[in-house]
C-alpha cells in the first residue's frame, strides 16, 4: 500500500508481478552475459543491466487497468574525473493516479562483479576513456592477438575485487548516505551458478546452468561495511565472506549473497519496505541527485505506475 496523507493506493497483484518479472529477465539476462563472458567488465555489465530495462519501454498495461512506464537513462560516471561516484545506478519509482505524484522513491545501486580465480584486477581507466576507440587496434605483435584455451573458474574463494574494504569510495558512500538521508545499496554480478567455470574462446554458444541460484544480488551498503569493519585494509571480500555476512533476516536459504535483484525490486523498493521516500514529486534531495551531469550516479531507471 502507497501512502499519502487522506489517500491510499494498494498496488494489484498484477503490477507486482509484472515489474518482478521485469527484474527477473534483467537479472537472468546481465547475470548470463557473466556466466558466458567470464573476464567482461563491470561497465559492460552495467550496460547490460539498463539495456535490459530499456527493452520495455513502452508503457505496459496489466488486466487491472493499471499502466506501468518504465524509462532508462545513461550517462556515464565521473569515476575518472572526481573519483567520489556513490552509485552506477539510480533507481527512481513514481505512484500516481489522475496524473498527480502520490509518493515518490528513490534507492541507489554501486554495483561490484565478481571475479574468475584466474583474473587480475581490471577495469575501464582513464587511459582507457581517453583513447576512445583507438583502443580497439592492436599491434600484430600484441599477445591478446592470439587465443589459446583459457580455464575461469568462479567459487566461494572469488573475490569482488573491485571492492576495497577501507576504500575512500566507501567512506563516500557511507557519508553521503547520513547526509542525504537516500540509501544505497550494492548490487552484486555474479554468474548463473556459484560454483561455476567456462574455458575462452567459446566453442558451444555459451552454455547456460538450468537455474539462477547465484546472479544479480542486493545487499545494503552499511551492513557489508560494518561486515567487513578490522579486516585488513585494501582487501576483498570473497563471495563466501558476503554469504556469510547476510543476517538471518535475508532468509540465507532463499537468498544467499543478497536479496535477487527481482525481490528487492518488486517485493522491497515497490511495497516500500526499502529505499528513500518523499509524499512529493520530486523534493530538493531527489533533485540534489539527479538534476545534473556531474551528479553522483552514472545511470538512471525509473518506475511510473499510473492507477486507473
Amino acid at each position: 500500500m502507497v501512502e499519502n496523507g487522506d489517500r491510499n493506493l494498494d498496488l494489484p497483484e498484477d503490477v507486482v508481478s509484472w515489474v518482478r518479472q521485469v527484474f527477473r529477465e534483467c537479472n537472468e539476462q546481465t547475470s548470463a552475459l557473466m556466466t558466458q563472458i567470464p573476464n567482461v567488465h563491470e561497465g559492460a555489465l552495467d550496460h547490460a543491466f539498463i539495456y535490459q530495462f530499456s527493452r520495455f519501454f513502452a508503457p505496459h498495461r496489466v488486466p487491472s487497468d493499471w499502466v506501468v512506464t518504465i524509462e532508462t537513462h545513461f550517462l556515464g560516471g565521473r569515476r575518472y574525473f572526481e573519483g567520489w561516484e556513490i552509485a552506477d545506478v539510480g533507481l527512481l519509482v513514481f505512484f500516481r493516479k489522475g496524473g498527480k505524484v502520490l509518493r515518490s522513491k528513490v534507492g541507489l545501486l554501486q554495483s561490484k562483479r565478481l571475479y574468475p580465480n584466474e583474473q587480475a584486477y581490471t577495469e575501464d581507466t582513464i587511459e582507457d576513456y581517453m583513447s576512445g576507440f583507438g583502443r580497439l587496434f592492436r599491434p600484430d605483435d600484441d599477445p591478446k592477438s592470439v587465443f589459446g584455451d583459457r580455464l575461469f573458474t568462479f567459487n566461494e574463494g572469488s573475490k569482488y575485487k573491485a571492492f576495497r574494504i577501507g576504500a575512500k569510495q566507501e567512506e563516500n558512500i557511507g557519508a553521503y548516505v547520513d547526509w542525504s538521508g537516500i540509501p544505497a545499496y550494492y548490487l552484486l554480478y555474479n554468474p548463473w551458478q556459484v560454483p561455476w567455470s567456462v574455458t575462452v574462446p567459446i566453442s558451444d554458444g555459451g552454455r547456460l546452468p538450468a537455474d539462477c541460484t547465484a546472479g544479480c544480488r542486493v545487499v545494503p551498503s552499511h551492513l557489508l561495511h560494518d561486515a567487513f569493519k578490522g579486516r585488513p585494509e585494501g582487501s576483498s571480500p570473497t563471495y563466501a565472506n558476503v554469504v556469510n555476512a547476510i543476517p538471518d533476516a535475508f532468509e540465507p536459504s532463499q537468498h544467499p549473497g543478497g536479496w535477487t535483484l527481482e525481490h528487492f525490486g518488486a517485493t522491497l523498493l515497490l511495497k516500500c519496505r526499502e529505499g528513500y521516500h518523499t509524499d512529493e514529486g520530486l523534493d530538493a534531495r531527489f533533485r540534489e541527485l539527479f538534476g545534473g551531469r556531474t551528479q553522483a550516479i552514472a545511470a538512471a531507471l525509473s518506475i511510473t505506475i499510473d492507477a486507473p
